[in-house]
């Protein structure tokens, strides 16, 4: 109901009673809002897997089949590419979820068959691999680069894996690995070519140049990679230039699902393009970080940059200052240092930061966390450097020689094996460093966290404004995380979602690597309820609650985010809690989770945040003003723990004064 009443001061005051309630004494299933925000799950989720599959097919009407797919992805996350020619995809889910997805891509009414016999290629996630569901229309779902290229019903030759392991045996096999070079160094079958290219649309140019040697040389031409896909195209053109192409039914994927000795021909790991970053032989997934698999070829760059930039999402980065990454601590969602995240061939992006690269294989940092702070680590690129110290110096401009020098002499430069780096060790690429990092006269954020909630597997914070979750830029002891790792003493905290610095309210932490991912399922599936409060001008003609959507992209500014036309990416439910004078209580329900998506929604809505510096417009920042907080709480998080099995709500007490 509406009431209105005068208050105290001769300012008309709404209040919406129905909703304006403390969300701690709410019933968990009553803190959503409609069918369009998120759901606590019913039943605890299952662990993670991951499907990948494709078929070429005519498609006559693209975006119906893409809209019908965005309706049957909607428990998964992944990508799904739709075009004329067919469908290329990657998802993420329960066993369930995807079990259910593969029947209904085949029984679907609305597809009238058009994905029957489609093959499926299944491995096991620790990592979630995606953090959300798009599902694109393209004009080719593998571009080749050749015009004209017909797939559609030109499979060429495909061999089974026992096959396959009988032709590798074979002298007048030329062995071609279709993959891009930098998959290839990770891992290849033994005595297979590298065609050195950098993305999929070269690989035709090597073709045509290396076919007159082939065919002179009576060559059999067999080729493989990660899933089939790049093959069956290539081969039906090829085919076209008169050279029969023998393929890997299934790509390397399927090998080694049906080859339990599989490491006999296979040398190294398989990349794969989302947060897991590799497999091994058996599929399951490795310690491999995205700076342990790009090199430092320009055309390998912007890989490196998305990469890094999805990690970053988690507050992971470089300082401006002086260049240097933060502690070794997982993606929030990913519990990794951050992969591809994306289908190959997705259009680039051209701005990234710097991260860190994961501690080594058995997980475990080779120096200790020091006064809260764990190492920081950096991967050695090929390079001219003479020295590993001579890279750390160019790596890092604003740190000088003689830091680097009493860093070295103290023992707190050492290598991935422990062993400490001297001034006159030499380069060696690939081998990761690592280092304690520190600020000179880091500013004191003047506000405490207050514990909400602690058991063997979570701590559950409310975070003042202005403290940033983890280390980055010019923070480093004054960050949520490493205050609590001095405080609590737990050094495996790792925070399993986002909070910007600007933003108050509850944060949540995994205390248990072996629970990380369970709790990091929760965020990528979407099962998760947060509700936020926000102190923003007061609209009398808009309606509310209302849905905003749209689609958000980087701006050019680097802090920013923008809205664009286009398909939608983000959406945020809004209601009016309480208005009075020229302001109102809003609370603002985000069912996707876009860096500053609340904020760009609440501005295009012309109700931006107040004291927000960025948008609508930019302003320029100085040093921070603490009594002009973002008006922003994160005001709780809901959701059905995957280890307990019980609901857990966690709210933050925190006030906010309307005016």
């Amino acid at each position: 109901g509406v009431g209105k009443r005068e208050d105290g001061h001769g300012e008309r005051v709404i209040r919406w009673n129905s909703v304006k309630r403390r969300l701690s004494e709410v019933p968990v299933k009553t803190l959503v809002a409609d069918n369009s925000a998120m759901r606590i799950a019913a039943t605890p989720p299952g662990p993670l897997a991951h499907d990948a599959f494709y078929k070429f097919v005519r498609v006559s009407d693209v975006d119906a089949v893409a809209a019908t797919l965005r309706e049957l992805t909607r428990d998964l996350t992944g990508s799904i590419l739709v075009a004329s020619e067919g469908i290329n995809g990657m998802l993420a889910g329960t066993a369930q979820a995807l079990d259910g997805f593969q029947q209904a891509l085949v029984h679907e009414p609305r597809l009238r068959g058009l994905f029957a016999g489609i093959a499926f290629k299944r491995s096991a996630c620790t990592t979630a691999p995606f953090q959300r569901m798009k599902v694109h229309s393209k004009p080719e779902v593998l571009p080749l680069g050749v015009d004209g290229v017909e797939a559609v019903g030109h499979a060429g030759t495909q061999l089974g894996p026992q096959a396959w392991r009988e032709l590798l045996a074979q002298d007048d096999v030329v062995l071609i690995d279709n993959r891009n070079s930098f998959e290839f160094r990770l891992g290849r079958f033994k005595g297979a070519v590298d065609p050195q290219v950098h993305n999929f649309r070269d690989f035709p140019a090597w073709v045509e140049a290396q076919l007159p040697i082939w065919k002179a040389q009576r060559k059999r031409v067999a080729m493989y990679c990660t899933g089939g896909i790049r093959c069956e195209k290539t081969a039906a053109w090829m085919h076209t230039l008169g050279m029969p192409v023998l393929e890997l039914q299934g790509g390397i994927l399927n090998y080694f699902a049906q080859m339990p000795d599989a490491d006999k021909d296979w040398v190294g790991e398989c990349f794969v393009f989302d947060n897991r970053v590799a497999l091994d032989t058996r599929l399951q997934e490795t310690a491999t970080g995205a700076e342990d698999v790009y090199g430092s070829a320009p055309d390998e760059a912007w890989r490196l940059q998305r990469a890094q930039r999805l990690a970053a999402g988690s507050g992971v980065a470089p300082s401006p200052l002086t260049g240097e990454v933060s502690q070794v601590s997982p993606s929030p969602l990913t519990g990794k240092g951050g992969g591809g995240g994306e289908i190959d061939e997705h259009q680039p992006s051209q701005r990234g930061v710097a991260t860190t690269s994961p501690p080594p294989k058995n997980n475990a940092a080779p120096l200790p966390t020091r006064d809260g702070v764990g190492p920081s680590c950096v991967a050695l690129p090929e390079g001219p450097w003479p020295t590993i110290a001579a890279f750390l110096v160019q790596r890092f401009p604003a740190i000088s020689l003689s830091v680097w020098a009493a860093r070295i002499e103290h023992g707190e430069v050492v290598d991935e094996h422990g062993v400490p780096v001297t001034p006159t060790r030499p380069h060696q690429p690939r081998l990761r460093v690592f280092y304690y990092r520190a600020i000179d006269d880091e500013a004191r954020i003047p506000f405490t966290e207050t514990i909400l909630f602690q058991d063997e597997w979570l701590v559950a914070v409310d975070k003042p404004h202005f403290l940033p979750v983890t280390p980055g830029g010019r923070y480093l002891q004054e960050t949520l995380l490493v205050r609590l790792k001095r405080s609590l003493g737990i050094d495996t905290l790792v925070p399993i979602h986002r909070l910007d610095r600007e933003t108050a309210g509850v944060v949540i932490f995994s205390v248990q690597p072996a629970t990380r991912a369970a709790y990091a399922a929760l965020f990528a599936q979407r099962q998760v309820t947060k509700q936020y409060e926000a102190i923003a001008p007061w609209r009398a003609d808009l309606e509310l609650p209302l849905t905003h959507r749209s689609r958000l992209v980087e701006d050019a500014h680097f802090m920013r985010m923008r809205e664009v036309p286009g398909e939608p990416n983000s959406e945020t439910r809004i209601e009016l809690l309480e208005a009075r004078g020229t302001l109102a209580r809003y609370s603002l329900s985000p069912v996707t989770g876009r860096k500053h998506q609340l904020r760009v929604h609440c501005a295009a809505l012309g109700i931006p945040i107040v004291n927000d510096l960025l948008y609508p417009s930019l302003f320029a920042h100085g040093s921070d003003d603490f009594t002009r907080p973002l008006r922003l709480i994160a005001r709780s998080i809901a959701f059905h723990d995957p280890v307990t099995g019980q609901p857990r709500v966690f709210a933050s007490p925190r006030r906010q004064p309307l005016g």
